[in-house]
């Protein structure tokens, strides 16, 4: 997955922290906090762990004890932990939270430093699994989720952040997976709504799958895999052409607002142009999506594929 997720040239690098890395160790988050406020952030995205949220933790599986337990509720300061948890079922719960509010923690810090050197905000992707609530179809289970936070919802009028929501499955997932993404950008075209069950053959899932496995279950299909990236390019794409854009001085940038116009040597687009010149013509452009024509010449020793000694040319 490093080789994945690789920027395309030398001048950026994609910073993976996932699973080999401590993710609740400070040191490697204080490393992530300065690179957020080094105005150098373009895009944060991952996907904070879902084990303590899952849907399954509500229904009785075919395991010895009938699987994990519920940890969390939805409403209330037990969505943070329910009552009678187990140390180790603390720790995994109070871990997850942590990740969470520190992935938009580094957001916060890298808007905050964008806005003050007056750079385009880093583009944001935080996935998680969507709200059962919207399609399990059962109102009696208080199934826990992220979307129900008030703090997710004030982020969300704070910053003018968008929720993408959509299946796995027909992206390649061995499972429906329903699915929910908290951005600063529109959703892909095609993406928004997008639902339905796997496209994975049976007998794939089969092999691979061998029945429920929390890996398979918080893996990221591959076609979600390639749209990220995707977006990953873009927002590395535009950084770059902002700063370069930054870099101008303003009477440069009043004569890209301007067209090109009036005419300028240093500009590599009016020089493309080339005999864009005086116009011998009293009207310079009459109208919109009309065919400006002129002429040049005399020109000295002319030479053209229709004959020798040509000495004006007719542009159009």
């Amino acid at each position: 997955d490093r080789r994945f997720w690789k920027a395309q040239d030398d001048q950026s690098h994609v910073i993976n922290v996932d699973q080999a890395e401590n993710l609740l160790d400070d040191s490697i988050y204080a490393a992530l906090l300065e690179v957020a406020c080094s105005g150098t952030l373009d895009m944060l995205f991952g996907g904070p762990p879902r084990r303590t949220f899952t849907v399954l933790r509500h229904f009785a599986l075919d395991v010895s004890g009938g699987g994990p337990r519920p940890l969390r509720a939805r409403h209330g300061p037990e969505r943070f932990a329910l009552e009678g948890l187990t140390d180790w079922e603390l720790r995994r719960v109070k871990g997850d939270c942590i990740l969470i509010f520190r992935m938009i923690f580094l957001q916060l810090l890298a808007e905050v430093e964008a806005r003050r050197r007056r750079k385009m905000s880093p583009t944001f992707l935080m996935e998680h699994p969507g709200d059962p609530e919207e399609y399990m179809g059962d109102g009696d289970t208080d199934y826990p989720s992220i979307w129900a936070w008030p703090e997710v919802e004030f982020l969300m009028n704070v910053l003018g952040l968008k929720k993408w929501e959509f299946d796995q499955g027909p992206l390649g997932h061995p499972r429906r997976k329903p699915t929910c993404i908290l951005s600063n950008r529109e959703p892909p075209d095609g993406l928004q709504g997008l639902r339905g069950r796997s496209i994975v053959p049976k007998e794939e899932i089969a092999e691979h799958v061998g029945g429920f496995r929390w890996a398979t279950w918080a893996a990221w299909a591959p076609g979600l895999k390639n749209i990220i990236r995707e977006v990953l390019h873009e927002s590395l794409d535009r950084g770059k052409a902002y700063a370069m854009i930054r870099r101008l001085d303003r009477g440069f940038l009043d004569h890209l607002r301007r067209d090109h116009v009036p005419y300028r040597r240093d500009c590599r687009a009016c020089l493309a142009g080339y005999f864009r010149g005086h116009q011998h013509r009293r009207v310079a452009v009459p109208d919109g999506w009309t065919l400006s024509v002129d002429c040049v010449g005399p020109i000295k020793n002319g030479l053209s594929e229709f004959g020798p000694q040509v000495k004006y040319a007719l542009i159009g």
